[in-house]
């Protein structure tokens, strides 16, 4: 599991030590043809993309160990760790990867009498699953959705040059786009992208540990009212090759990974 996942377990495993937490794995293997030629192989096509990403990332986690040494970040860990309750389920892809539902397995996750889902992958949830947590799924977006979709995290805040980044963490709802907030946090943009990621992620998890701590003591989470106003409506993607080198040589050349 990722850093950020781990990080957020551990923080749900101190605020809930004395209730059951179980671990919900996808099934992707089972679908990982669906999503192979229209999420995965795409990055994987062109040799000089490739070459350039390995180059970006190289120049991109020296500059955030400089930064903040010990960070972790990238580091992969083993679910085992964890001595919970873990099960897997099949989810069906849509044709396009976006979309998930659990439609096959969902009477596993009406067994687990859940109060609360969340959520830590990819993947735009429907069906079901979203009626059954008694609070509901709550889920990160590394990005201020009024002005940043998509993804990825971090990374059009620093190239556009937004004075600001953002995050929110949101109640699911059965419309795109459109949950229940109920965390948002902005700070300065930083120079580089997986700097500002992992500030993203670092006080994204500070937000969890505010809102479980909140739910532990039987407090309601205060919906956001302000949260109408959408500055922009486009979906970010990943970087085209020619904007990615445009990124990694206007950094390079102006000194901002040394």
């Amino acid at each position: 599991m990722s850093h950020y996942n781990y990080n957020l377990i551990k923080i749900a495993q101190k605020h809930f030590e004395d209730d059951e937490i179980c671990l919900i794995f996808d099934d992707i293997n089972h679908n990982i043809k669906t999503i192979k030629n229209n999420k995965v192989s795409r990055y994987q096509t062109n040799i000089f993309k490739s070459f350039l990403r390995r180059i970006v990332f190289f120049f991109e986690k020296k500059k955030l160990d400089n930064s903040f040494s010990g960070n972790n970040y990238g580091k992969r860990y083993n679910a085992n760790e964890f001595n919970f309750q873990k099960i897997c389920i099949d989810c069906e892809y849509s044709k396009s990867g976006l979309f998930k539902s659990f439609e096959n397995d969902i009477y596993l996750l009406k067994n687990l009498n859940l109060d609360l889902i969340v959520r830590g992958n990819t993947g735009i949830l429907k069906g079901e699953i979203l009626k059954i947590p008694k609070l509901g799924i709550l889920s990160p977006h590394h990005g201020d959705n009024r002005y940043f979709k998509g993804g990825p995290a971090g990374f059009w805040e620093v190239y556009q040059k937004s004075i600001k980044s953002g995050f929110i963490i949101q109640k699911i709802t059965s419309k795109l786009d459109d949950g229940n907030i109920v965390e948002r946090q902005e700070f300065f943009t930083k120079k580089t992208w997986w700097v500002n990621r992992y500030l993203l992620q670092k006080e994204s998890l500070n937000a969890w540990d505010h809102i479980f701590h909140k739910l532990k003591n039987g407090k309601k989470l205060d919906i956001i009212a302000d949260d109408n106003k959408i500055n922009n409506n486009k979906i970010n993607k990943y970087p085209r090759t020619f904007t990615l080198l445009i990124y990694f040589l206007k950094n390079f050349i102006t000194f901002k990974y040394f």
